[in-house]
Order: structure tokens, then sequence, then C-alpha cells
């Protein structure tokens, strides 16, 4: 049995949380895309056997728990964080970005907290790129249900440079 911590870790940060999830339409990735991660961006579960969609074992298991979360969101009229931020991106683009004051620099504390689609919101918010600050230390990870390398970061940033450069 897979414990509740991991499951809702697997959840929030890649399901739900993901840069990739941001860029769904659904605010969350399918699962194919899930099954497909590779162990360095998802390390706690190896990559399901390719094509098989249906397996129940590691990511297949998380995502049928992923499921079932979902379903008793939708019963309890209720959502979670990542719903929020998915609901705030989605308001962010359909007005065409960020308007309100002008945000020239940020500064992150404790980066190791957020998942990537928190941090993809401090992206829409600052006037410059190149202003942002992020600092922590994965030893001291405190948020429950986050699952945060560095090297994601670098990635995220990199990816979403090389989008804009063919928009």
């Amino acid at each position: 049995p897979l414990k509740a911590a991991i499951v809702f870790r697997e959840i929030v940060s890649y399901i739900k949380g993901s840069s990739e999830a941001v860029d769904s339409p659904g605010g969350c990735l399918g699962r194919t895309e899930y099954l497909a991660m590779g162990r360095k961006v998802a390390p706690t579960f190896d990559r399901e056997a390719e094509g098989d969609v249906t397996s129940c074992s590691g990511r297949g298991q998380v995502y049928d728990l992923y499921l079932k979360y979902e379903m008793l969101l939708k019963a309890c009229d209720a959502y979670d964080v990542m719903d929020a931020c998915h609901f705030i991106h989605s308001g962010l683009r359909e007005q065409g970005g960020y308007t309100g004051p002008r945000i020239d620099e940020i500064y992150v504390d404790e980066v190791q907290d957020f998942v990537q689609a928190e941090l993809r919101l401090f992206l829409f918010a600052c006037s410059d790129k190149n202003a942002l600050f992020f600092t922590g230390d994965t030893c001291q990870t405190i948020a429950r249900g986050v699952g945060f390398r560095f090297e994601e970061l670098t990635s995220m940033f990199f990816n979403l440079a090389e989008q804009q450069k063919t928009e």
C-alpha cells in the first residue's frame, strides 16, 4: 500500500502542480503524460512501461487514487490549492497577462516549499523576468506535498524561454 503523503505529493507536485499541468487545458496531467514522466523529474516511482496506461503499480496506482481524490472534491463541491492556482493562471491568460500594479522585482525565500505552478505565477506578475530571485534549501522543505528540485526550476525557465521564442 502507498502512503497518503507520497500520493498527495505526486498529485500536488506533478499531476496538478507541474509546469506541464499549468499548460494543460484541464489544469492537470493526463494519465499518459504522468506515467511517461522521467525518473529525474518525478523520482518517487519509475516510469511505467511504454504505452501501458492501465498499469496499477506505482504511478498507475497513484493516478487512480488521484481520480478518486478529484471525485471526492467534486462530491463535496470543494477545490484545492492547485485548482485555485490553475484558475488564476487561466484568468491571467484570458486577460493577456498580469494587469495589476507594476512589479519590478520579486524575491522568494524558501522556494523549495512551492510547486512549479505557483512559481510560474511570479513570472506572470514580474515585469522584468530577469529580476526574479529565488533562494532556498531543499533540506529544509516543510510544505507537505511538495517535491522540489532546483534542476526543475532551471528547466522550467529554459522551457518557458524557448516557448516565448516561438510565439
